[in-house]
């Protein structure tokens, strides 16, 4: 399954986007999530974007029709445990996943998201975006609005590792997902996203911790 984004939740305003800038990558325009109280920063690969995620209305986030989301509790800061990613996928599963509709207002006419049920707060927010037929969507279709390569060489996201808290269990969804994508699940002291593009062949990394917990090979 290829994967059409990625996010980090951050602080309002997602100021932790500054070292992304500093690092040389380019920043395309934010988006503001209409009805769901959330806006982002991004910043566009050759096949992925990575979305900084942040909180603009609390009482909007906390509307009904967004609680299937858990994001209220997702971003609770107090909370070493809950898991600060989410992998959005540009199909249906293959398997046989437990899914939950959500149609949130900012949502272009003719898709639709569906969250995985079986989803702790534990591990990323697994959810898929597709049209109304039921088909792939190619991000670069819908969002692009820039040239994709940046300063650094970085093109092609080909794997994609994330660290969750020492303990916690894989949900069905978890396991489904490590065997039909780039994605696996790792164990570890705090949560922690590394992005691998283009098999690392350059051989150079960059760790942006403290300020986000991320860091990008190639």
């Amino acid at each position: 399954m290829d994967i059409d984004h990625l996010f980090i939740l951050c602080s309002p305003g997602a100021p932790e986007a500054d070292v992304l800038d500093a690092f040389g990558l380019k920043e395309c325009a934010p988006r503001d999530h209409q009805g769901q109280g959330t806006a982002n920063r991004r910043f566009f690969f050759g096949n992925i974007y990575l979305e900084l995620l942040y909180v603009v209305d609390e009482m909007q986030l906390q509307a009904d029709i967004n609680l299937v989301t858990r994001l209220p509790q997702r971003f609770d800061p107090h909370n070493s445990l809950i898991c600060p990613f989410g992998v959005c996928y540009s199909s249906l599963p293959n398997s046989n996943i437990a899914l939950v509709d959500y149609r949130p207002k900012y949502l272009p006419d003719g898709y639709q998201l569906m969250l995985a049920a079986d989803n702790p707060l534990t591990e990323p927010m697994w959810f898929f975006l597709f049209n109304k037929n039921g088909e792939a969507v190619n991000a670069a279709d819908t969002y692009q609005t820039q040239q994709l390569l940046d300063a650094h060489g970085l093109n092609q996201l080909t794997s994609v590792i994330i660290s969750m808290v020492e303990g916690c269990v894989r949900s069905t969804a978890a396991k489904a997902m490590e065997q039909q994508s780039c994605i696996s699940l790792v164990t570890g002291l705090t949560p922690l996203m590394e992005l691998i593009f283009d098999d690392g062949l350059q051989g150079r990394s960059q760790d942006f911790r403290p300020a986000l917990p991320l860091v990008i090979n190639w």
